[in-house]
């Protein structure tokens, strides 16, 4: 997937929004003739105004990059998951250290801040840093 092509292609196609409009045969009620345009375009002329070689490339490569962009966000949300796990087993491992230590040293102000600090680390990891950052407010 060529990442820099896709946005070439959508920098250089009319702004949005687009329209898609389907004209049917009178006689026989079937679609006849598909149209997409920049809903800009209609409102300009009424005529449906004129789609530049650019737009007609961006509406013929959308249907290979929209499934490749989709399947990489996936992808990249999958991954982020995994990283999100793997911090919050870390996180939670070192927790269960700090609560054995601070067991034999109850007083341990030190400890007690450190383990603080690892509970709102699993908490922004496990919930999302937007929750939490709303739970403040």
């Amino acid at each position: 997937m060529d990442l820099d092509a896709i946005e070439a292609r959508a920098n250089e196609a009319t702004e949005g929004p687009w329209s898609a409009e389907i004209h049917y045969h009178r006689a026989t009620g079937e679609p006849v003739l598909f149209e997409v345009h920049p809903v800009a375009e209609l409102e300009g002329n009424g005529d449906g105004g004129t789609v530049t070689a650019a737009d007609a490339e961006f509406v013929a490569a959308a249907r290979m990059d929209v499934p490749a962009l989709v399947a990489r966000v996936r992808e990249l949300e999958a991954e982020n998951q995994r990283m999100r796990d793997s911090i919050a087993s870390r996180i939670v491992k070192e927790e269960q250290r700090v609560q054995q230590e601070i067991a034999k040293e109850p007083l341990n102000s030190r400890l007690a801040g450190l383990l603080f600090g690892l509970q709102r680390g699993r908490d922004i990891v496990t919930s999302g840093a937007r929750d939490i950052a709303k739970e403040e407010k």
